[in-house]
């Protein structure tokens, strides 16, 4: 994992006014601490910059930017291609002979032999790349399936600067302009900024599954564009979560058996090959199911005594580190515990702008920079079970979003004014039961007037989109949510559950979880890696029928 940048100019020739690239080693640092390397065309319009951290061939043919065999092609790329020893051997058996064996290569030469739409379609794996083609003469940015690594695009008078984070793209042109009003209004609504928003207006992410491509002759004029009417015109998508779901839904599991043995059978594939490094490699271990399953499996496959990291806490409200130290001691994991005070979250809070590049809220992303920062002592590649409860459907909202839906399209109008009243008188009284449960020895409820008052207000709402959107939102300003085009149609014609997992995997994974995992593991150059929502593993969850999702009144 790595970072990336660069920029193109069509319109002037030489190097754009005012664009410095001396200042990216040190913004993208830490990103990849291992080296640095940079392209640029003959006439100086269009530049590649790579900051590697070295994961697959630590020696000097894995640097980049690349340049294929053929030197029609050059690539910088940040992430990883997980069955690129696959593609290696199809790029054998077509007599393509490789220099390295670095995951990069494989996809460059790969690409360079069989064509872009090929490589993207079978590679596998997390990524965000720039790719230069001299032969046709265009620039392609492409960010993988589900949006796990990001892509910014800033355009502005012809100077079109991409980058994995805006603090690159700041350091090649200094002031990005105004911040755009829609993207502040989604960030406190959601807590974060949706894509393809980016906090400043000029500035967008690359949507996830899409590609841009440009052409870089020097009569292209860019300054025709704005970054809106860019996207329009230019971005692709090569791959759609819609068209996925669709397919596999069409061929469901015929029995509850034979969805858990192709459930076994895909994630051990890929859990197989994402603990593929030339690096220490180490998991991520709350104690709950998805965390719990993939360290598990990662046992049952790795030769060596498999490291497990989690977070603790001195406050017992929150401390559920006792889980993940029973699995520990269960699968006979090393397994290390960082303890947190109140103290230490605190003082990490003015760090947070130096590890999120847009304004962004998660109740974890805290500890989570901590967890991170903890690990990269003992690891270089961590394996998380992020995305689980997203693809194979562990949050509340899909459980008891599902079932205050039914209440919305039965109950009338009176009957549920008169039921959010009641749970607005009686939320005080019951945090104040939970307390004093819990002061006598009981298990601790957190946030328990929240969640009822919150419950309240649900049922003010109507069911279907709205529903989620409000179960979904950290706040409730005027005006809908930014929901990916589509979702009013998934409700319309989907289980609550079913159309809420679906937009979950266009919006909140990208827009949050995502970010989280990427931005605190990247801050201390840790590669964070997700089994849980492999491209390729999403079948399993898209044909699994919703009844052996949800069953006997349990989720996931």
């Amino acid at each position: 994992m790595c970072g990336i940048a660069g920029f193109l100019r069509t319109s002037h020739a030489g190097q754009p006014p005012g664009v410095r690239t001396d200042r990216l080693p040190a913004v993208l640092r830490n990103r990849g601490p291992d080296s640095h390397g940079e392209w640029w065309s003959d006439n100086r319009q269009l530049y590649l910059f790579h900051s590697r951290l070295a994961i697959q061939d630590l020696s000097p043919s894995g640097q980049q930017p690349m340049a294929s065999q053929s030197g029609r092609l050059i690539i910088t790329f940040n992430g990883e291609i997980y069955n690129f020893r696959r593609l290696a051997q199809e790029l054998r058996d077509a007599g393509v002979n490789l220099r390295g064996h670095s995951d990069t290569e494989v996809l460059l030469e790969y690409i360079d032999h069989f064509g872009l739409q090929r490589g993207l379609e079978q590679a596998e794996g997390m990524y965000a790349f720039a790719l230069v083609d001299l032969a046709n003469r265009t620039l392609t940015l492409a960010r993988d399936r589900l949006g796990e690594k990001p892509l910014y695009i800033y355009l502005h008078q012809g100077t079109l600067a991409f980058a994995s984070d805006l603090r690159a793209i700041r350091a090649m042109l200094g002031d990005l302009g105004p911040i755009d009003p829609s993207a502040l209004d989604q960030y406190f609504y959601y807590g974060y900024v949706p894509d393809p928003l980016a906090i400043y207006s000029r500035a967008r992410k690359l949507k996830p599954g899409n590609t841009l491509q440009l052409d870089i002759t020097p009569n292209q004029q860019l300054a025709q564009y704005s970054v809106d009417s860019l996207f329009q015109d230019r971005c692709r998508p090569f791959w759609s979560i819609d068209a996925a779901w669709a397919a596999a839904r069409a061929i469901p599991y015929a029995t509850r058996d034979e969805a858990l043995r192709e459930t076994h059978a895909t994630l051990t594939r890929v859990i197989a090959e994402q603990a593929v490094a030339d690096v220490p490699v180490g998991v991520y271990l709350s104690g709950g199911i998805d965390s719990s399953l993939v360290t598990a499996m990662l046992c049952r496959i790795s030769p060596d005594r498999v490291r497990s990291f989690t977070v603790a806490f001195e406050d017992p409200r929150f401390n559920e580190a006792r889980f993940a130290a029973a699995i520990a001691r269960h699968l006979g994991t090393e397994h290390h515990e960082l303890v947190l005070t109140d103290a230490d979250l605190l003082a990490e809070v003015g760090h947070m702008s130096h590890v999120h590049d847009e304004p962004f809220f998660n109740p974890s992303q805290i500890p989570a920079v901590l967890l991170a920062r903890h690990a990269r002592h003992h690891v270089t590649v961590c394996l998380s079970g992020d995305g689980g409860d997203e693809v194979f459907g562990g949050y509340n909202r899909y459980f008891w979003g599902t079932r205050v839906d039914r209440l919305l399209r039965k109950l009338p109008a009176p009957a549920l004014w008169a039921g959010a009243r009641s749970l607005a008188l009686f939320s005080g009284v019951a945090a104040e039961l939970a307390e004093m449960r819990q002061r006598l020895g009981g298990p601790p409820v957190q946030n328990v007037r929240q969640k009822l008052d919150r419950l309240g207000a649900c049922l003010q709402t109507n069911p279907g989109i709205e529903l989620y959107d409000y179960l979904l939102a950290i706040s409730t300003p005027q005006g809908p949510g930014h929901l990916p085009a589509g979702s009013a149609g998934h409700f319309a014609a989907l289980t609550f559950a079913e159309a809420a997992m679906l937009t979950d995997q266009r919006h909140y994974l990208p827009g949050d979880n995502f970010v989280k995992v990427d931005r605190a593991s990247m801050s201390c150059s840790l590669e964070t890696r997700l089994p849980l929502v492999n491209d390729k593993l999403l079948d399993v969850p898209y044909r699994t029928p919703r009844t052996m999702k949800w069953a006997h009144g349990q989720s996931k």
